[in-house]
């Protein structure tokens, strides 16, 4: 069974050098807020992506007054074998590396380990903005998929040259072949991006309804839509039709940047019509489901549920309790184990945070 075995961080948000050692099932981080509950549980996530859920840059997760952060851990990965991952960032440039092998971008190293995250944000993926759906998609595409995350990083990358071009250009005097050349350059990533979000949403939608039925006893059918804002055989009509558009407006108006995902309960859109408790148990469905899904394509996936089980009832708990216990690694934070339910407690490993300075 694949797991990670510890973990060590420096200089990383509120911790200055501390070592933590874990269940091969169950871990539960408990503490008052802002002891460093979500952060230890960042780096657990930092090790297996490269990069923090919290929408932070490397920038942000240094512990202040200092010049680095260093998180490393060891992973179980069978009876014959161990791995080691660190990675190093020192306000210059970061460093992630695995046993002997150092991963020039993060998009080399994305995918190896996999991990999903539950938390009270994740309401976001259904209140939020299209930017929280897009994130959604990319984020755990990219897991599956490395080439997804590099064109995605190409795609961007483009789209800044594009709009810096058209923002610098007006429609009666641009250079028509340069424009053609990052047209045509950010259509092809683009193609990749739409097909393979197209691929996920038709694959998962399945383990979600089956979810949603079950932790609403029948009552409640979620569903994702791709809504594109161009399909991938119509993108290069559209850009042309739109070129002049672009050029008045000084921003690209086409592409995967635009796109949404509708989530839908019983046929109507979640965020008009759906309560508050048809929202947690879409989002849960959701989430649910697309840890069944990953798991069907790798077994190497960590769960990380931060402070969700405050925020649950009885039936949404039920099917927390389901997925553990399937048998993978769970890290599960917490003010207090009095809002855990006993089953999930368990056997499980216990770790008490405070406040460093009391420690």
């Amino acid at each position: 069974m694949f797991y990670l075995k510890k973990i060590k961080l420096n200089n990383f948000r509120c911790y200055t050098q501390s070592t933590f050692d874990f269940s091969p099932t169950k871990t539960l981080i408990i503490g008052e807020n802002a002891v460093g509950k979500t952060s230890l549980v960042e780096g657990i996530y930092y090790l297996c992506f490269g990069k923090s859920f919290r929408d932070a840059r490397d920038m942000d997760v240094l512990k202040k007054n200092t010049d680095f952060y260093y998180i490393s851990g060891e992973f179980y990965e069978n009876e014959y074998s161990n791995s080691k991952v660190s990675i190093g960032y020192d306000k210059k440039s970061k460093r992630i590396q695995k046993n002997s092998l150092i991963y020039k971008s993060i998009s080399e190293y994305v995918g190896y380990f996999k991990t999903i995250v539950f938390s009270p944000d994740d309401l976001a993926l259904i209140k939020g903005a299209p930017l929280e759906r897009r994130k959604f998609l990319d984020i755990n595409i990219s897991q599956l998929d490395g080439n997804y995350l590099k064109n995605l990083i190409e795609y961007k990358k483009i789209l800044k040259q594009r709009n810096e071009f058209l923002k610098n250009s007006t429609s009666e005097e641009y250079d028509h072949c340069l424009l053609e050349v990052l047209t045509t350059s950010l259509i092809e990533k683009a193609r990749y991006i739409i097909q393979a979000r197209k691929k996920i949403i038709q694959e998962l939608n399945p383990y979600i309804e089956k979810i949603a039925k079950s932790i609403s006893n029948g009552q409640e059918i979620v569903k994702l839509t791709y809504s594109p804002n161009s399909f991938e055989d119509e993108l290069e009509g559209n850009m042309m039709l739109k070129e002049k558009y672009d050029l008045y407006t000084q921003t690209t108006n086409t592409g995967p940047h635009r796109d949404d995902v509708e989530i839908k309960i019983n046929g109507e859109d979640a965020s008009t019509y759906g309560s508050q408790g048809q929202i947690k148990t879409a989002v849960l469905a959701i989430k649910l489901g697309l840890t069944e899904y990953i798991r069907k394509n790798d077994d190497k996936i960590i769960i990380i549920l931060d402070d969700i089980f405050s925020e649950l009832d009885v039936e949404r708990q039920k099917a927390i309790l389901q997925l553990i216990a399937l048998g993978n690694q769970f890290f599960i934070t917490a003010t207090d184990l009095n809002s855990i339910p006993d089953d999930v407690i368990g056997d499980g490993k216990i770790i008490k945070l405070r406040k460093e300075e009391e420690q």
